[in-house]
């Protein structure tokens, strides 16, 4: 605990040992009086991984954030694992395969996911959404089935899904929590603005 006698925590964080600046940034947030931080995996691409043709590939991904949550925890700060795949994963996979293969990868690298939360106990939650900016019907069509594969896995994981969409309620998302029987207080948007719902 800091000097505020009070958790301090950033609820989405990227900490990059390769490209960006690692743990200093964790020793940086815990001198600022941080203490807690939600450690989200980065996507394929910023561990070199290109691109992932089954999905299995995606458990480099949650390996490697391991190990980082490992060297955060050596800094003082209490780390929570959010495995996932991130929705921007789709337009680098059209590159190179169809829609219908890039949706199968996705939805196994939360599969996937799925394990370290339910199984090893590992990771807190579950991290997916859906572009944030303009795409094709198609493209939005599939993203959204890949966020419903998250939410079931959720539910069933007993875990949040933390959330990468677009700015605005996303109300939809909500109801699609419903749908299936899970809470939408356990559907937490990384980055929330007044219409958001609570």
């Amino acid at each position: 605990m800091t000097g505020l006698g009070i958790p301090v925590t950033d609820d989405h964080i990227h900490i990059d040992r390769e490209n960006g600046r690692g743990t200093e940034a964790a020793k940086d947030f815990f001198r600022a009086g941080g203490t807690h931080m939600f450690l989200v995996t980065k996507p394929s691409w910023s561990h070199g991984i290109h691109p992932p043709i089954t999905g299995d590939e995606f458990r480099e991904v949650y390996e490697i954030t391991l190990k980082t949550a490992a060297a955060i925890r050596e800094t003082g700060v209490v780390v929570f694992p959010v495995f996932g795949v991130h929705p921007a994963e789709i337009g680098r996979l059209t590159e190179r395969m169809s829609l219908s293969d890039a949706e199968r990868v996705m939805k196994r690298g939360l599969d996937i996911a799925a394990e370290y939360v339910g199984g090893e106990h590992t990771a807190v939650a579950l991290k997916s959404g859906r572009p944030h900016y303009p795409v094709e019907p198609d493209v939005w069509e599939a993203s959204n089935r890949i966020l419903q594969h998250a939410l079931s896995l959720a539910h069933d994981s007993g875990c949040a899904l933390q959330i990468h969409a677009e700015t605005g309620p996303c109300s939809d998302v909500a109801d699609m929590a419903r749908h299936i029987g899970m809470s939408p207080r356990r559907v937490v948007k990384h980055f929330g603005m007044p219409d958001t719902p609570p």
